[in-house]
């Protein structure tokens, strides 16, 4: 990546994902949905080079605003700062618990956390991305679904 990350995105309409490549692979960090801010914050708020890459999922539709914007809503608008916190403590929790998860759990542990954390996203999220999320093969998924299947 050699964009600098100048711009964060309220997302109107659509769904998109963040990701990385890993070799031959996009490894998937994120999904955002419409009503989510579209951005990676901590390249944002240090405007430094983007280290993540974001790709529409569905047709998208955002309100976009740049760094100054942003710091003029901070500063300028009575609850601007507290609504940036919010914003920030909200995506703070999902990276959280999303590192966790990589951490603490299999791949069937991480597909049952993917479906409790977006399980308006299963039936709008392509399955080769939902196993890049998880960090399996698209066949491996098959098989996780399968077993899961059979215990519900």
């Amino acid at each position: 990546m050699d964009t600098l990350n100048k711009r964060v995105g309220f997302l109107v309409k659509g769904l998109v994902y963040y990701y990385v490549i890993k070799g031959d692979d996009e490894s998937i960090t994120d999904f955002t949905k419409e009503g989510e801010f579209v951005s990676e914050y901590h390249t944002f708020i240090n405007q430094t080079k983007a280290t993540q890459s974001i790709k529409a999922i569905e047709d998208c539709t955002f309100l976009v605003m740049d760094y100054n914007a942003i710091q003029r809503l901070y500063n300028e608008i009575k609850e601007g700062n507290k609504f940036g916190r919010m914003v920030l403590e909200h995506r703070f929790g999902i990276v959280v618990n999303q590192l966790l998860s990589l951490y603490m759990h299999n791949p069937e542990e991480r597909y049952s956390f993917f479906i409790k954390n977006y399980p308006d996203l299963v039936q709008r999220v392509p399955q080769y991305l939902i196993a890049a999320f998880i960090g399996v093969k698209p066949q491996s998924l098959s098989r996780i679904r399968k077993r899961l299947f059979k215990h519900h």
